[in-house]
Parts: structure tokens; sequence; C-alpha cells
């Protein structure tokens, strides 16, 4: 956990609030990255830290499948808790943008792993916005005006 995380996290103060921004937000970042850390370690011959990336990328669904399941009871439980869940997230934004610039949209990212996300439990929508997202953050990053 990078330390800005651990920050924000210890500023969210219930469960679904930790668990969209902890499994939901952040280790579905990490399953990005990982992904793509994985074919680069493949591409350079390193196939013991591959292996290694290979078992965090396992470690990585299972967490945010986790989450992504009892967000959906709780939410279906107890409606408002959505308004928990926002409030982290806002918190959470606002906290990355202090650390990453005003928008966020000077961090080069790597692509979203679509096909990993579904097996952790996001949703065709979900998944659809986050690589929207990521591309519009990658053309700010190169210059474009997409």
């Amino acid at each position: 956990v990078l330390s800005f995380q651990y920050r924000i996290l210890g500023r969210v103060h219930t469960l679904i609030g930790r668990l969209a921004v902890q499994n939901r937000t952040f280790e579905a970042d990490g399953l990005d990255a990982v992904t793509h850390a994985i074919t680069e370690a493949r591409a350079a011959g390193d196939h013991e830290l591959a292996a290694m990336y290979d078992a965090q990328q396992a470690d990585e669904i299972v967490h945010i499948r986790f989450a992504n399941d009892w967000i959906k009871l709780e939410v279906a439980r107890n409606p408002r808790a959505l308004m928990a869940m926002g409030q982290a997230l806002a918190l959470a934004a606002r906290g990355f943008q202090q650390t990453f610039d005003r928008d966020g949209s000077r961090v080069s990212k790597y692509g979203v792993a679509e096909d990993l996300r579904s097996q952790a439990g996001f949703s065709a929508d979900e998944i659809e916005g986050a690589v929207a997202m990521t591309e519009r953050r990658r053309a700010a990053v190169r210059g474009d005006s997409a």
C-alpha cells in the first residue's frame, strides 16, 4: 500500500467505503498494473518475476471480487449504503488529486485489464467507464485533445 493510499483509507470510516476505495479502486488499478508488468517481464525474459506477478494478479482478482460481491449484497440490503460509498470515493478522488496534480491527468497509465476486471465482478458498464477514463488520461498525458 502506497503512503497516500494508507492516508486516504485512514479517513474512510465505513466498511463499504473502505472496500470501494481499497479493493474496487486501488486494487483494481493494481490489477491493471500487474497485468501490464507481466507482459513486460515476459518480454524481458524474466520468467521468475512474471510468475510472481501472476500470483499477485490472482490475489488481486480475489480481493476485488470479494468487495464487489459484498457491496452488491449490502446495497440490496441497505440502499443508503451507496451514500457512504460515494462519500468515500469522493474523499479518495480529492486525495488522489492532491497527490497527482489537479485532476490526475498527468499520470501516465497502462490499459485496463478488461477480462480480468470482469472475472473480478465488475459489470460491463463499469469496465467501459474505466476504459474511457483511462483513455482520456492517456490522451491528456500525450497532449491529445481527446
